[in-house]
Formats: C-alpha cells, sequence, structure tokens
C-alpha cells in the first residue's frame, strides 16, 4: 500500500494497516510518502515441479535436449506419493498464477502463495504438485520408485 499522506486515528485507521500501526486512544499518526508491504508466508512442502505444456524454447532456455512426459499423472503422482508415504501428504496438482507478488494491499486473488509466480516466468507453464509434511522438519528428497517410469516416456528435442 502506497501512502502519499494521510492522516489517521482509531476512528478513521485503515483495517490493513493495523498490524504496523497500534494508536492509543486520542492519538493521531501523520504519514506521509512510505509503502507498507504484507509479507506473504506459505508453510514448508514436498513440491514437484512440471510443466502442463511442452515448449521447446523453454527448454533451450534451461539447457536440457530432453525432457519426460508423463502420460499417466494420475498413477505417476501416485508413486510419489507411495515414497513419501510417511513424510507427507499428497494435496494435488495445481498450475501456477502469474501474477506480481506485490499487490495492493486490498487484493486478494484466493491463490495460496506457494503457486505464485512473478508474469515473467509465465512461459514455464508451471504445475507444482504438493504434499503437506506429516513431520515439522522437512529436507529434499530424491524420490525412489521401481514402477514410476511405466506411467512416462523420453521426449528428445534438440
Amino acid at each position: 500500500m502506497g501512502i502519499d499522506q494521510a492522516s489517521w486515528s482509531t476512528a478513521n485507521q485503515p483495517e490493513f494497516t493495523k498490524s504496523f500501526f497500534n494508536l492509543a486512544e486520542g492519538a493521531t499518526l501523520n504519514i506521509s510518502g512510505i509503502t507498507l508491504e504484507k509479507p506473504q508466508n506459505s508453510p514448508d512442502f514436498y513440491i514437484y515441479c512440471t510443466t502442463h505444456e511442452y515448449d521447446e524454447s523453454a527448454m533451450r532456455d534451461f539447457g536440457y535436449d530432453s525432457c519426460i512426459a508423463i502420460e499417466q499423472p494420475d498413477k505417476f503422482f501416485k508413486c510419489i506419493s507411495k515414497s513419501l508415504k510417511h513424510k507427507g501428504v499428497y494435496q494435488g496438482s495445481h498450475k501456477c498464477k502469474y501474477q506480481p507478488r506485490r499487490m495492493p494491499h486490498d487484493f486478494d486473488s484466493g491463490v495460496h502463495p506457494a503457486l505464485i509466480k512473478e508474469n515473467e516466468y509465465s512461459y514455464q507453464k508451471e504445475v507444482r504438485s504438493i504434499w503437506t509434511p506429516t513431520k515439522d522438519k522437512i529436507q529434499p528428497i530424491i524420490i525412489k520408485s521401481k514402477n514410476i517410469k511405466k506411467y512416462c516416456r523420453i521426449i528428445k528435442s534438440l
């Protein structure tokens, strides 16, 4: 929230600003030339990132010459969930929302912060599959599954 100039008392102070300024009864706050930002927080998740559309130019941008096409996503993510059975619970796969992280204080896109990416990355068309950890501390995990390769195929591009 950018504020050029404002004068607030307990009677007219905007709700959003109360997390920044706690005015005593009868007090007045005069401010100018500031920006108030509300941080976006997300708990830790296990996240597996994919894309919902093959894009050869994106492959080149990342420096890759091939990719994996997931042909049976339900079974593929079931294998990952099985590998994470004592570590996390699958919450689904969701397309990222491409929007600025700095938004007006009164705007709520209804999108969880874990699914927000800046507009400059929209060409990635990212999908994030999310598992909620069952324990407080998490660390990166290498997924091991004997059956997972049955549900995908390699695409050579360059």
